[in-house]
């Protein structure tokens, strides 16, 4: 998903703020903003899924540890890229907190609940080139279809453009998913 909002970040922001007051400048600056954000979402989610088993193990000390660490990572990283990149800053700063307090939360829970992480490295390395191909061919729909109607071709234009794209892409992942005999298809 997260390689599927990357692709359609330029037709979705578009479509979401690509008109009234909000001009073509504004919506490249937004789309600019998102993306940057997109690097830090895979982190955030995996926090989401981290963070709860420390506290069913009654070890709120870590979570709560990580989190303070990423906000000085947020802090740190603010102050060194605002000058720069802008607003663009605030989101890379804050992909790279959740990253680092995604890593430290890695480490501690190998680390003291013994629980390992490489089945999931493994299962990735499974689902990742499909996410890829699908992501790519959606981000080429994309683009051909900005090469026909051009980049802002309307609502109804920009609907399809995103349906046919999302299609494309999880039809690719489903046919990768069959190839290799995904789980998540069984």
């Amino acid at each position: 998903v997260n390689g599927l909002a990357i692709a359609l970040a330029a037709p979705g922001m578009t479509l979401l703020w690509g008109h009234g007051r909000y001009n073509p400048a504004n919506v490249a600056d937004t789309t600019t903003l998102f993306l940057v954000f997109m690097l830090g979402l895979v982190a955030h989610v995996a926090i989401t899924l981290l963070a709860p088993v420390f506290f069913a193990a009654k070890d709120t000390k870590t979570p709560v540890a990580a989190a303070l660490l990423a906000v000085g990572v947020d802090v740190v990283g603010a102050l060194v890229f605002l000058p720069s990149l802008g607003l663009q800053a605030l989101g890379l700063a804050i992909g790279l907190g959740a990253w680092a307090e995604m890593g430290l939360l890695v480490y501690m829970m190998e680390r003291r609940i013994g629980f390992d992480l490489a089945p999931v490295g493994r299962a990735a390395l499974r689902y990742l080139p499909g996410a890829a191909l699908a992501s790519v061919a959606a981000f080429a729909v994309a683009r051909l279809f900005e090469a026909r109607f051009g980049a802002a071709p309307g609502f109804v234009l920009l609907t399809v453009d995103l349906a046919i794209a999302g299609c494309v892409a999880v039809t690719i992942y489903l046919a990768w998913s069959r190839l290799l005999h995904l789980e998540e298809l069984d």
